[in-house]
């Protein structure tokens, strides 16, 4: 089963049973705060889940649940236990000073990848050149980047900026914050409209691009969220002590190359299924007889 099928079947499975919270919860341990940002701790058998509502906390248990498979299937290795702290419509956001963030998320990997720590100008050069950038060109504001982003976790991260006490935050074996899906859903039809008028097209044919958008719109949240899969794949895949960050990088590569791949495939297939047919086909295949006959003619 490919990767973004699998979270379609987790996602229908989800909303047959939305509302609720993870199927198994286990004692919260005493070092572990039962609230965070206005989100209660769930301690579940495949993750720690800090998340303000029993549904999205049981969003987060079926995501973690998904990549484990994943992994699983992909590895033939357990996925270890880790972090999900998920953010919905109504709920503070995790950081305030994106920026700050930004640059020590940039050191902290730089130190995980033993390579040079970057400069103060090398990281401004890079929030310019990759947020900044990004929030030009695709019209949105750093809250809703903060909303439906996706960000690992690491210690660093953890003690210095989201305030976990150091024990806890080096107890955690990997770490993700997330948005839910339907964080990811409202942002996309938020975002769609301010791409198409960057992109000259004016609200007459915006209209005209509807019906086609409506249709694509299940399949690019399914896409947005498979970036959710592969920051917990890749954490899982870069802590097994006998393969090499060579080893980790290339099989996290082929577990994200194919989530994109057929994220894309589906796009494009709901995309073609909405597109007028062309005159030319309208009236069915020729038969043989009439192709050669007008060969012959």
């Amino acid at each position: 089963m490919k990767k973004c099928q699998w979270l379609g079947l987790v996602g229908v499975v989800g909303a047959m049973i939305i509302g609720c919270a993870p199927t198994t919860l286990l004692e919260v341990p005493v070092e572990w705060p039962n609230e965070w940002r206005g989100r209660q701790l769930y301690n579940t058998p495949n993750a720690y889940i800090y998340a303000g509502s029993e549904s999205a906390a049981g969003e987060a248990d079926r995501l973690v649940i998904a990549v484990a498979g994943d992994f699983q299937r992909e590895t033939e290795r357990e996925a270890s236990k880790g972090l999900v702290i998920i953010t919905d419509i109504n709920d503070e956001l995790i950081i305030s000073d994106f920026k700050e963030f930004f640059k020590l998320a940039e050191k902290s990997k730089a130190i995980h990848e033993n390579k040079p720590e970057p400069s103060d100008q090398e990281l401004e050069e890079r929030w310019q050149d990759t947020i900044e950038d990004t929030i030009s060109k695709v019209g949105i504001s750093v809250d809703t980047m903060l909303r439906m982003g996706s960000i690992q976790l690491n210690p660093d991260i953890l003690t210095n900026v989201l305030q976990f006490q150091e024990d806890v935050a080096q107890s955690v074996q990997w770490g993700v914050a997330v948005p839910t899906l339907n964080i990811i859903r409202i942002n996309i039809r938020e975002m769609i409209p301010r791409i198409l008028k960057k992109q000259g097209i004016g609200p007459l044919a915006q209209l005209a691009f509807a019906p086609i958008l409506a249709g694509m719109e299940p399949r690019m949240v399914d896409m947005m969220a498979c970036i959710r899969n592969y920051l917990i794949f890749e954490q899982l895949a870069g802590q097994q002590p006998d393969w090499s960050k060579e080893d980790a990088a290339r099989i996290t590569k082929a577990y994200k190359d194919g989530t994109i791949k057929q994220a894309k495939k589906e796009i494009e297939a709901e995309a073609k299924k909405k597109m007028p047919i062309p005159q030319k086909d309208v009236a069915g295949p020729v038969s043989e007889k009439e192709d050669s006959d007008t060969e012959n003619g």
